[in-house]
């Protein structure tokens, strides 16, 4: 059974979801060298339903810190694949999508 936590912000609940193993090969086959706002829109709305309750448009009204809440219970839930990946020596690339992720999620939220 996956995994899933409820993280309450405000007044509102919002269910994080534990990934699949094909939703983490979807998400790193998404990532490329294509990180203009429209592509990463995109590719947000595609894969956060997958995650997550949360719409974009939900996203763009929070402040960073209460992103950060989502990011660690999202990091909690999936934390077999994550320790998995750091086995393997992908600790660095996953901080990097991360850090790439928030950049450019943060130009999007910038952009709109």
């Amino acid at each position: 059974m996956r995994k899933q936590k409820t993280v309450k912000i405000d007044d509102k609940e919002i269910a994080i979801k534990e990934l699949r193993v094909k939703d983490f090969v979807e998400i790193l086959e998404g990532v490329s060298a294509d990180t203009s706002i429209a592509a990463l829109r995109g590719q947000i709305e595609k894969l956060l339903p997958l995650a997550t309750d949360l719409t974009v448009e939900s996203m763009m009204e929070m402040s960073p810190s209460e992103l950060q809440q989502i990011y660690d219970g999202f990091r909690e839930v999936n934390s077999v694949f994550f320790e998995g990946a750091g086995a393997l020596g992908m600790g660095s690339l996953l901080a990097e999508l991360k850090n790439s992720l928030l950049k450019d999620f943060s130009g999007l939220l910038a952009g709109s």
